[in-house]
C-alpha cells in the first residue's frame, strides 16, 4: 500500500497541503513495499531519473526529491519534515569551452536510516545502513561506516556504534 497525504504529519509543523509527483517520460519511481508520505511531498524524476523506495518508507510533511539519474532508498527509513534529497543542482553549468561542469550524481540511502527535520543529501552521496542524519545538516559526501550520526554543515561523523528505532 502506498499512502500520499496522510494525516498532518508532525506535531505544530505547518505545511503545504498539496504534494506533487512529477514522473517524466523514461523515468521511474519503485516501490519494493509499504510506504506512506505526508502532505506536502514533493517527487521528481526527470532525464531518466528513477527513484526507489525500500519497504516500510516513512516522509514527513514537505519532503522533496528530485532525480536526474538515480536515488535509492534501503527498507525501514524515516524522512523527518522539510528534507531535501536532489541528485543533481537543478540547472546545467557549462565552462568557458561549454562542457558541463556540474554532473549528476547517484545518491544511496542504506536501510533502517533516519533522516532528521530540516536536512539535505546532495548529489554523491551514500549513507550506510543503521546511520541517522541530525537535524538540519547538509551532507555533501559519502559515508560508507555503518550505524553513525552524521551531522553539520557540511555533515561529519558525530558519533559511532549507535542504533534507532522507528
Amino acid at each position: 500500500m502506498i499512502k500520499i497525504g496522510w494525516g498532518e504529519g508532525a506535531i505544530g509543523n505547518e505545511c503545504n497541503r498539496f504534494s506533487y509527483w512529477t514522473i517524466k517520460e523514461n523515468c521511474k519511481v519503485i516501490f519494493d513495499g509499504k510506504a506512506h508520505f505526508a502532505r506536502g511531498v514533493s517527487l521528481r524524476a526527470d532525464n531518466a531519473g528513477q527513484i526507489i523506495f525500500g519497504k516500510n518508507f516513512t516522509a514527513n510533511q514537505n519532503f522533496f526529491c528530485a532525480s536526474n539519474t538515480s536515488i535509492s532508498f534501503g527498507a525501514n527509513i524515516l524522512v523527518g519534515w522539510n528534507i531535501h534529497v536532489r541528485d543533481g543542482d537543478g540547472h546545467t553549468i557549462y565552462d568557458q569551452d561549454n562542457k558541463i561542469i556540474n554532473t549528476n550524481k547517484p545518491i544511496k540511502i542504506g536501510s533502517q536510516v533516519w533522516i532528521a527535520s530540516y536536512a539535505t543529501i546532495l548529489k554523491g552521496v551514500t549513507i550506510s545502513d543503521g546511520s541517522i542524519v541530525a537535524l538540519g545538516s547538509i551532507v555533501t559526501k559519502s559515508f560508507s561506516e555503518p550505524n553513525i550520526i552524521i551531522g553539520g554543515i557540511p555533515a561529519a561523523i558525530v558519533k559511532k556504534s549507535v542504533h534507532w528505532e522507528k
